[in-house]
C-alpha cells in the first residue's frame, strides 16, 4: 500500500517514512536506516527519527542511535518517544542504572504521549536485555494490549533473544499469530464484499 502511495506521489515523505517503519518491523534494519535517513533529510519528523534510532540500535550502531535520539529530542522536545530508546542504548552498554532512569522518565511523562505502546515495547526490550524476564514479559503484554499487537515486530526483535525459549513468550507469539490470522480472514472477507458489490 505504501509503495503504491509512493509511486503516485514520490515526494510524499509520509509514505516513504512508513515504508522505513515496515522494514524495521520486518527486521530489515539496514533498509530501514537507509529509508529513514533519506526521509529525515528531506523532512525531519518525530516518528521517522524514532524509527531511525530504533533501527540503529538493532544494528549495534549505538553512537549513531545516540546522535539520532539527541537530535530528535532537540527538534521534538514534546514527543516522549526517545527515552525508551535511550534506555535500550544504556542497557546494551550494561548500564542498568541509566536504563532505569530513562525508563522512569518515560513512565513519568507517558500521559503527554498518545502512542506509549511503542515506548512500552522499548521498555520490554530493555528488561529482556538486562535479564529481567518477568518485567520484560509484563511490558510486552502491556505494549500489545495498549495498541501494538505486531507479530512481526515481536518475532524479529533481536533484543528478545533471552526470551525466545520462555514458555510465556511462546504463548505471546501463539496469541499474536492467532490474532493476525483472525484479522487476515476478516480483511479478506471485507475485501471480497467490497470488490464484489
Amino acid at each position: 500500500m505504501y509503495q503504491r502511495a509512493s509511486a503516485i506521489n514520490p515526494d510524499d515523505p509520509f509514505a516513504e517514512r512508513l515504508i522505513g517503519t515496515l522494514e524495521a518491523l520486518r527486521g530489515n534494519y539496514a533498509a530501514s536506516v537507509q529509508i529513514e535517513r533519506l526521509s529525515s533529510a528531506k523532512t525531519p519528523e518525530a516518528w521517522g527519527l524514532h524509527t531511525l534510532g530504533f533501527a540503529q540500535v538493532r544494528l549495534g550502531d549505538l553512537a549513531g542511535a545516540e546522535k539520532t535520539i539527541d537530535n530528535a529530542s532537540r527538534l521534538f522536545p514534546m514527543v516522549n518517544l526517545y527515552d525508551g530508546l535511550r534506555a535500550e542504548v544504556a542497557a546494551l552498554r550494561g548500564d542498568a542504572a541509566a536504563a532505569q532512569r530513562a525508563i522512569d522518565k518515560t513512565i513519568h511523562d507517558q500521559k503527554a504521549f498518545g502512542h506509549f505502546h511503542h515506548v512500552a515495547f522499548n521498555i520490554a526490550c530493555v528488561f529482556a536485555t538486562l535479564g529481567r524476564k518477568e518485567d520484560a514479559l509484563q511490558w510486552l503484554r502491556s505494549c500489545i494490549e495498549d495498541g501494538f499487537p505486531c507479530l512481526a515486530a515481536v518475532e524479529n526483535e533481536p533484543l528478545f533473544a533471552s526470551l525466545r525459549s520462555d514458555a510465556e513468550f511462546q504463548k505471546v507469539i501463539t496469541e499474536l499469530r492467532a490474532t493476525r490470522e483472525h484479522y487476515s480472514r476478516v480483511f479478506e472477507d471485507l475485501r471480497k464484499t467490497i470488490w464484489s458489490a
